[in-house]
């Protein structure tokens, strides 16, 4: 996260702080050791505040001196340490210093100003950066100033993460910086996993759900063509309905009269697999008084060939009641089913 360093960018760091892809603490080292001493004496009588961070072989690093004078043998010393690469970062505490020393008092309100609203606050902040279901969680905690007097940054105490396989990054002892320290976290399996910091400045504590598995997704319905009947399969199929109406009516009522017929009129795609059919049902009476009666009826209705459990219990009917012979009245129930199963055999699609 940004550490404004654009901000200290006026006065004695104009040359110091350069690069705003690094930190502050490695503008300030950089610096140091390309340096020469007659720049460096410049930058100091210009309000500089700054050490040389070094460190002695199988030794702590040792604390540098801010806010004193160093001669040119002190900074020939330190070129010696650079060549021999013993030297160090500067920790947070030192860089707060330098900037708080070295830095006029506009700057550096206004650079802790840009800290504290680039960032959204102050003191300890921590947040979950990944995505809370993930099985890798980065977690991040840094530390912006209160104000100018504030120039002391948390170390950890204690930094326990429970549920998971693993954790980088963050441990006992460590600095929070202003930029920030990011710790790597491998959840175990798919475990909660409880998240907590304290600091000599604060503490801070998160439980993470665990990862509760979506139920499966319900399979589709493989989306079906709309049948397609040919001339072919069209009269194929309306023959073999008329043979079977027609039997079933002459299985009941033997015929039709003089002239009597059936006429499978209609056979036509509606939708998807729904299959409209037309019956056409002639039916001549001859009185007493040799009058002959006819009668147009109609057998109709439409079936799902892609679902015949539907049509179970349902029936296809005509029925037949010419006025002038009444009470004289014929019916015909045909399973609906099985006028499907008629069609569908005469239909060859995938």
């Amino acid at each position: 996260m940004s550490e404004c360093s654009e901000v200290l960018n006026g006065g004695v760091f104009d040359t110091v702080i350069v690069n705003h892809e690094i930190s502050i603490n490695e503008n300030l080292l950089e610096w140091l050791k390309k340096v020469d001493y007659h720049t460096f004496q410049e930058k100091v009588s210009g309000g500089l505040n700054i050490g040389f961070p070094i460190v002695t072989e199988g030794s702590p690093p040792i604390p540098i001196d801010i806010g004193i004078d160093f001669s040119e043998d002190d900074f020939n010393q330190w070129k010696i340490a650079v060549q021999e690469g013993k030297y160090r970062q500067f920790t947070e505490n030192e860089k707060l210093q330098i900037v708080k020393k070295s830095a006029s008092e506009v700057i550096v309100n206004g650079w802790l100003e840009c800290l504290q609203l680039t960032n959204k606050g102050t003191g300890l902040i921590c947040n979950v950066l990944s995505d809370k279901k993930a099985s890798v969680i980065l977690f991040k905690a840094q530390f912006i100033p209160h104000s100018p007097t504030d120039v002391e940054v948390p170390i950890v105490k204690d930094f326990t993460v429970t549920g998971v396989s693993e954790v980088i990054g963050l441990k006992k002892d460590d600095e929070i910086p202003i930029a920030g320290v990011t710790a790597t976290i491998k959840r175990e399996g798919k475990s909660a996993v409880t998240i907590s910091l304290n600091t000599d400045k604060g503490t801070y504590s998160e439980t993470i759900p665990e990862i509760i598995d979506p139920p499966p997704e319900k399979e589709k319905p493989a989306e079906r063509k709309r049948l397609v009947i040919t001339e072919s399969e069209k009269q194929a199929a309306m023959s073999k309905l008329y043979r079977y109406v027609i039997d079933k009516w002459i299985e009941r009522h033997h015929d039709l009269g003089p002239g009597g017929i059936v006429r499978v009129e209609e056979l036509y795609v509606v939708e998807d697999y729904k299959v409209h059919f037309k019956i056409l049902f002639h039916h001549v009476v001859v009185t007493p008084l040799h009058l002959r009666v006819s009668t147009d009826s109609y057998m109709e209705d439409t079936v799902d060939l892609a679902d015949l459990d539907s049509l179970n219990d349902r029936d296809a009917s005509v029925i037949i009641a010419p006025e002038r012979v009444r009470p004289a009245k014929w019916e015909l129930y045909v399973p609906l089913r099985e006028i499907a199963e008629i069609i569908l055999k005469e239909v060859h699609n995938e």
